[in-house]
C-alpha cells in the first residue's frame, strides 16, 4: 500500500470518533516502531482530539503487548512527547 492510499483512508467518513481514530493511529505507530517524529505527531493529534494522558498511555501499553515492542523505550518516548506537546496545545 502506498502512502497516498493510506492518507486517503484516513480522510474517509468513519463510524469511529476522531479521538478513537487518532488513538488507533498512535497504537499503530508504536507497534510498528515508527520514529520519534511520527509518534510525537500522533500524540499531538490525540491531545488535540481530546485524549487524556491516561488514554494515551493505555494505548501505549496495549500496543507494546500486542507487538512485543520494547516497553521502556516506547514509554519514555510517549511520556516525553505528551509532556513537551501538552503545553503547546
Amino acid at each position: 500500500m502506498n502512502n497516498r492510499v493510506s492518507t486517503d483512508a484516513l480522510k474517509e467518513k468513519s463510524t469511529l470518533s476522531p479521538k478513537l481514530r487518532k488513538l488507533i493511529a498512535l497504537g499503530s505507530a508504536i507497534s510498528t516502531q515508527r520514529g520519534r517524529k511520527t509518534v510525537e505527531s500522533c500524540v499531538t493529534a490525540c491531545l488535540k482530539a481530546g485524549a487524556t494522558r491516561e488514554q494515551i498511555m493505555e494505548v501505549l501499553r496495549l500496543a507494546v503487548v500486542m507487538a512485543e515492542t520494547p516497553t521502556a523505550a516506547s514509554d519514555v518516548m510517549v511520556s516525553e512527547a505528551i509532556d513537551s506537546l501538552k503545553s503547546r496545545i
